[in-house]
Order: C-alpha cells, then structure tokens, then sequence
C-alpha cells in the first residue's frame, strides 16, 4: 500500500520526462545547484530508473507508474572522487560495495527486480562478471584527477536483494 503525503514524492506526472525535470529542479532548489546530465535509463517492470551524472557522483532517480501516472519513489547517491575513494579496493571489493550500496529498493520493489550498478576507476570493470553474467553496460563518464570513470549497470540483480545476498554473490574478472 503507498500512502499520498504533500511532498514531491506525492506528485503523479502524465510523463517521465516532466517527472524527471521537476525532480531535478526539486533537487536543485533543496541541495547545493549541480549540473545534472543523464547518462543512463532503464525500465524494470512498472519501474523506471534515470541515471544523472553529477561532479563528481551519479544519481538514480526512481519512478514507479500507477494509475497510468508516474511517482517520484526514491533516490541514490554515489560518490565516486575524493571522499571514501580508496585505491586498495580490487575490482571486486568496489563492485561488491557498490551492489551493497545500491540494493535498496524503494516503493513496492522486489528482490532482484531492480538494476545493480555503481562506478569504478578500474578498467577491469569491462571483464567483470556477476554471478556468471556480464553487466548490461558500461559508459565512460567522467576524468578526474588523472583517473577514467566507468558507470556499470545490471539491469536484473538475478535475486539480490539483502545483505547475505551480496555477501554470496559471484564476482569474477575475465580473464
């Protein structure tokens, strides 16, 4: 059940792209004003999820349709330069953190019925498997500080959805 309250989120839009405006304006107005450029969407069932890259981190912005409306559901941050940036990580660790990161789901989400993504620096992200599957897609977005970053995505988490989940999960780098 999904209870109407006053704020953005209880706003039903007739179409994505006004949701999406009025959500980054709404982001704008209440956080510090950023450039925001989308880099990625998805659709997962009556999900649909916008990715923005912002300096310095990406977004997902998550909407639900209801009633032939879309609802602002929920959004995510990563950050990818500077704070908590740690190049002991291996490839593995990072994406293993990010689907942790990630794996939160907003309104009526269920297990695995959401992508899996994050961002990495390494360029080994373009061997990596998850659970015997390729990611669905890498896009470069951004150079910073001498580095390349990655966005990566898996559109069907394949039933990660807790913490034990990703705990068990099988990340390799092809070789």
């Amino acid at each position: 059940m999904f209870s109407y309250s006053k704020d953005i989120r209880s706003k039903g839009y007739e179409d994505l792209e006004s949701a999406v405006k009025d959500i980054v304006e709404y982001r704008g107005k209440h956080l510090e004003e950023k450039e925001m450029k989308e880099i990625y969407r998805a659709q997962v069932e009556n999900k649909e999820y916008i990715y923005l890259k912002e300096p310095e981190s990406v977004t997902e912005l998550e909407f639900f349709r209801q009633d032939d409306l879309y609802y602002y559901s929920g959004s995510k941050v990563l950050t990818y330069v500077g704070v908590g940036s740690n190049d002991s990580y291996t490839i593995t660790e990072t994406v293993r953190k990010d689907i942790a990161n990630t794996m939160w789901r907003g309104v009526g989400s269920e297990k695995g019925k959401a992508p899996a993504w994050g961002v990495s620096d390494d360029e080994q992200i373009f061997s990596v498997t998850i659970n015997d599957k390729e990611v669905d897609n890498i896009i470069p977005i951004d150079k910073n500080n001498g580095k390349n970053y990655y966005f990566w995505i898996m559109l069907n988490a394949d039933g990660i959805g807790t913490i034990d989940d990703v705990k068990e999960i099988k990340i390799e780098v092809k070789k």
